[in-house]
């Protein structure tokens, strides 16, 4: 063995030092560096919602984003409506609640339909209650 034991550990612990720089360097994060650019958003759309329930009467709320764009109770097994809002070319992600007064399966069928497309179609099934997220994508 040649050298000091000291000098030797010396030496590698000052190699270490001059590597920690660039690492440092490397590895830090530059908040001015790198900007987030932001999607364009999305033009808005108009849209027909209709929404059919196996079991009336029945209440429902229907939001987009943590914002209800729909709510109301029908007495009729059909319900629907013209909304307008941003929805881009990967599809909206809606939540669907409703509920129903008797405790038995039943069934909500949601459908999307956006001018002249064929409609996107979901259904949700639940036992007095129903409370999901869908996703209606134009290629579905």
């Amino acid at each position: 063995m040649r050298g000091s034991p000291i000098l030797r550990a010396g030496l590698i612990l000052f190699a270490f030092l001059l590597l920690l720089l660039p690492l440092r360097k490397l590895t830090s994060s530059r908040a001015n560096s790198a900007s987030v650019v932001a999607p364009p958003a999305a033009p808005a759309a108009s849209f027909h919602l209709t929404i059919t329930s196996t079991s009336v009467p029945f209440r429902f709320e229907i939001s987009h984003l943590g914002k209800t764009v729909w709510k109301g109770a029908s007495d009729e097994s059909s319900s629907s409506k013209s909304l307008t809002m941003s929805f881009p070319p990967e599809g909206i992600d809606l939540g669907v609640q409703a509920s129903w007064p008797e405790a038995k399966e039943a069934a909500i069928r949601i459908e999307v339909t956006r001018g002249d497309n064929a409609p996107i179609i979901k259904t949700l099934w639940g036992n007095h209650r129903v409370d999901d997220v869908v996703t209606f994508a134009p290629s579905q």
